[in-house]
């Protein structure tokens, strides 16, 4: 019930982002760390931070990869705290791509929620969606102007979470997390 469509978001035209459509069909706690390498992205302030530090260079997709693009820092890692590595794992059924995995510290999301999975090169993102999205994908009919609004929504995360890594200062970083709070969680 995914249907995966490949675009370029207004807000960062430069890095196509892949969005997913599809039901969540498990989830589980898990430790990021203990992770690394899966076939699955990491989403969220969570792949924000650890990006750069856990990054194998695989292929995308063979690779748990990071939600936004740049350097995270030790000190920005050290301030989250030991207890923002712990995440969870969603398994998401696509009809395109069979299934997905993302790995976040996301908790909204749902076993039988219809949810948008925003991926690219750097950046993943998931996020509760209308169960119209998953309706379409199923269906194969697409409705340009509902995908045009996830396509802004994704590229308005994507930059957010750039902004995140490219923090400077503790009061920055608290101002671009909750940011990412705001714009990428469900």
């Amino acid at each position: 019930m995914v249907m995966a469509t490949r675009c370029a978001s207004q807000v960062q035209a430069a890095e196509p982002i892949d969005i997913h459509y599809g039901r969540v069909t498990a989830e589980a706690p898990v430790d990021v760390k203990n992770h690394v390498g899966e076939s699955a992205l990491v989403g969220g302030v969570l792949g924000s931070l650890t990006a750069r530090l856990w990054n194998t260079g695989s292929a995308t997709g063979d690779v748990v990869t990071g939600s936004a693009v740049g350097a995270a820092t030790g000190a920005a890692v050290e301030s989250i705290g030991e207890w923002r590595m712990k995440g969870v794992r969603y398994t998401v059924e696509s009809v395109k791509e069979g299934e997905l995995h993302i790995i976040t510290d996301q908790t909204g999301v749902r076993v039988g929620d219809c949810v948008a999975i925003e991926s690219s090169r750097d950046h993943a993102n998931i996020r509760r969606v209308s169960d119209v999205y998953c309706e379409a994908a199923q269906s194969g009919v697409t409705d340009q102007h509902l995908h045009e609004r996830v396509k802004r929504s994704a590229g308005v995360c994507y930059q957010a979470k750039k902004a995140l890594l490219g923090a400077q200062s503790a009061e920055e970083l608290e101002q671009a997390k909750r940011r990412v709070r705001a714009l990428c969680d469900t």
